[in-house]
């Protein structure tokens, strides 16, 4: 069947959102004459528009279990109106899903469970995708599987960023060419929810080693609210880097990654984005299971625990972005045992393998 209107859902984080732009391109791919829309989070809005794959966005101002009814009342209108053929849900929330079914949206397809939860919209799809195994399947995987499913295809497609404007790429030439000439230029990006952030310490001994051992520049990307946690590392680490935490856009983070010779991240947004640009990146893994998340590039190397009964640990949940995300669930793990095996010198060891 031939669909010419479809409206796909990512609800989630950001870089769950880069991920799922891997289907929009599989979509464009199968159906190209078709307009695709996008449901996001308002902090996900940047990574898809402009984007080549994704056609029009819905940016919603999403916040758990709150949202008025007039609001609703107000999306499923302007959903109505569309007139779309298709919904897929790419995050296996219950709120879109919802509001596509009260839009009246005919065929309305979702996996069965995600990131290794059932998913709470059973009656609100017409066609179910049984997911495979989260710790054995990675997101972008489960996403295309869906979509191959339900429309015989056997193509496939990866993440798809923004374009480029000219003034993002400007401010990441201007940032770099203010830098002291060296023969390296290293991003980190070193904050993130508390268990999957390596310890501050740790982050402040490899900086060190890494100002004493290269001729480099430093620069740590993040949010706003990871900004006074960078200022501590940097005064831990005593060596010169300059902490960009809340003073570049996504985009403008973007274009900096672009020119970087070697990035070394947390299981973040940014991570995703580099492994979509092909930037040579460490990706330090701790509570989540790499086979579902990890950078998908092969320029990444993964640093990761052993195999521990408690990976992945998602029954928790805490506050890293206020009036975004609250803590349920478990007490946040107090040992973090999965981020003590990983230690400085093997990610020395990981930067001399790429540099």
């Amino acid at each position: 069947m031939e669909y010419g209107n479809i409206l796909l859902s990512c609800t989630l984080a950001i870089g769950d959102a880069v991920m799922a732009t891997s289907a929009a391109a599989l979509l464009k791919k199968i159906y190209p004459q078709a307009k695709t829309t996008i449901i996001v989070k308002r902090l996900a809005e940047e990574i898809v528009r402009n984007n080549p794959v994704i056609d029009e966005v819905i940016a919603l101002d999403y916040v758990q279990k709150r949202i008025s009814f007039k609001n609703m009342t107000a999306v499923v209108s302007a959903i109505k109106k569309q007139n779309f053929d298709l919904y897929v849900s790419l995050d296996g929330k219950i709120r879109p899903a919802l509001l596509a079914c009260l839009a009246g949206i005919p065929v309305r397809i979702g996996p069965t469970s995600l990131f290794g939860s059932n998913t709470t919209m059973p009656l609100l799809i017409t066609r179910h995708f049984k997911a495979g195994y989260f710790q054995t399947h990675h997101y972008t995987a489960i996403l295309q599987d869906m979509i191959r499913s339900f429309t015989g295809s056997s193509q496939s497609a990866g993440p798809v960023l923004p374009v480029a404007n000219p003034q993002d790429a400007a401010f990441a030439k201007s940032f770099f060419n203010s830098l002291p000439k060296r023969k390296y230029n290293i991003g980190l990006c070193v904050k993130t929810n508390p268990r999957k952030t390596w310890p501050q310490k740790r982050f402040a001994e490899l900086l060190r080693r890494l100002h004493t051992g290269y001729d480099a520049n430093f620069f740590i990307i993040g949010g706003s609210y990871d900004k006074e946690y960078v200022e501590q590392l940097v005064s831990l680490a005593q060596v010169p880097v300059m902490n960009l935490c809340g003073a570049t856009t996504l985009t403008q983070s973007m274009e900096l990654l672009k020119r970087t010779d070697l990035f070394i991240t947390l299981d973040t947004a940014p991570m995703h984005i580099a492994s979509a640009l092909g930037v040579p990146m460490i990706a330090i893994f701790g509570s989540t299971a790499p086979a579902s998340v990890a950078p998908l590039s092969n320029k990444a190397i993964i640093a990761a625990p052993p195999s521990l009964p408690c990976i992945p640990c998602i029954p928790i949940r805490v506050a890293v972005v206020p009036g975004i995300s609250k803590r349920v669930g478990k007490k946040v793990c107090e040992d973090q045992q999965c981020m003590q095996y990983i230690s400085v010198s093997q990610i020395e060891e990981m930067v001399s393998s790429i540099l």
